[in-house]
């Protein structure tokens, strides 16, 4: 699954070329995205962080049908990718930016935006 940000939405697809076909003027961005069924599944498979490298979760929730708000996605996340691996967290330069996206039931998970 890719995910990519444009200007006024996002475009998923699961072929990078199929979206430069649909929208190549408003890609800003974008990023290799896992998907998860549910938010169990997501804490369950979220990356090791090396000890020595910090991070940063930043959640976005496209619709607000989720029951926990986006800052509390990132500090439960955050202190299990902490416990599971020892890497600090840095708020503002993080080493790794854990992006997640919560939109119609559906969890995704990228660390790296291109």
């Amino acid at each position: 699954m890719l995910i990519i940000p444009s200007a006024v939405s996002y475009i998923y697809t699961g072929y990078l070329k199929s979206a430069f076909l649909i929208a190549p003027h408003a890609i800003s961005s974008f990023s290799y995205a896992y998907e998860f069924g549910s938010y169990e599944e997501l804490k369950k498979s979220l990356p090791a962080i090396p000890a020595k490298k910090t991070f940063c979760i930043r959640t976005q929730r496209v619709d607000k049908h989720f029951s926990k708000t986006s800052q509390e996605v990132n500090i439960d996340l955050g202190s299990i990718i902490q416990e599971k691996s020892g890497a600090g967290v840095d708020l503002k330069k993080p080493d790794i930016l854990v992006g997640v996206e919560i939109m119609n039931n559906k969890f995704y998970l990228c660390t790296e935006t291109i």
